[in-house]
């Protein structure tokens, strides 16, 4: 798949990133605007500074070396894993979406087939016919009652039912869907921890958001252990900085503004934490 018209994005992947903090805001949006060219050409761009230049709208001198230790280089080309991770899960979508409709279209094709001499009297094709259209909107009704619940953003019947039915076993999964929105209006409800945005209906299908659990009871801790690896993470950048600090004052105390000249030689991605000492010095 060359293409991917939609990418999940990890706010709290990119804001916990030390080296993506330390970037200036030119590196982090030519970090972000490589990536996106990524997901756009098969997850491979060449490896040639003077083209990204013009792609990222470069003028002048620019440190490519923070941004680039942020993505992999093989034979020439730029590659990143994690946007390597979403063209895959996007391939299998995709094929899973063609096998599902070739499937429905084999099985509607078989259940359309004209009559013949021998099973005349059995069930006529029109009859037959008739019964297959009775049974699809016996299905949309049963599915527009589960949309009519949701408490999201919708569109119209039609185009919720057609992009349900790409799902493989959308038949088996259309009795779960209502209950299952009713139990996240509960929780919702109910949950005093933080509650996201609820999703458009379109993507909590896809996602099959159905199968999410969660705890009832509002004074349960939800998602504990994430919360405490995202402290952890935040308390060890705040140690860094400080321990950095330090060491930078005594560096500029030192050797004045040259050592710390130096010092950003060997650590690029420390620059901006370079300049803030020497404000604070009043330079």
């Amino acid at each position: 798949m060359g293409t991917i018209k939609y990418v999940s994005l990890e706010p709290g992947a990119f804001l916990s990133d030390i080296d993506f903090q330390a970037m200036s805001a030119e590196q982090r949006g030519v970090y972000i605007s490589i990536i996106l060219y990524l997901y756009t050409n098969n997850g491979k761009l060449k490896n040639d500074l003077e083209l990204l230049s013009k792609m990222c709208n470069i003028n002048g001198e620019f440190d490519y070396q923070p941004v680039l230790s942020k993505f992999q280089i093989r034979r020439g080309f730029i590659t990143h894993k994690r946007v390597d991770e979403e063209l895959a899960r996007a391939q299998t979508r995709h094929d899973a979406a063609v096998t599902a409709a070739k499937a429905r279209w084999n099985s509607n094709a078989d259940a359309m087939q004209p009559h013949s001499e021998g099973n005349a009297d059995a069930m006529p094709s029109e009859v037959k016919g008739s019964e297959v259209k009775r049974s699809e909107d016996k299905d949309k009704e049963h599915f527009n009652i589960s949309q009519q619940k949701y408490y999201g953003t919708k569109r119209g019947l039609d185009e919720e039912f057609l992009n349900f039915c790409k799902h493989a076993d959308w038949r088996t999964v259309l009795p779960l869907l209502a209950p299952a929105i009713d139990r996240q209006i509960k929780w919702r409800s109910m949950t005093k921890e933080f509650v996201p945005p609820p999703k458009n209906f379109k993507t909590w299908i896809n996602q099959r958001c159905w199968t999410e659990e969660h705890i009832d009871a509002p004074d349960k801790v939800i998602d504990q252990q994430k919360r405490q690896q995202q402290a952890a993470v935040l308390k060890k950048q705040d140690k860094d900085r400080r321990d950095f600090t330090v060491k930078l004052t005594e560096i500029y105390k030192a050797e004045g503004k040259e050592g710390l000249r130096k010092f950003a030689k060997d650590w690029p991605n420390l620059i901006w934490l370079c300049k803030e000492v020497m404000e604070k010095a009043g330079d």
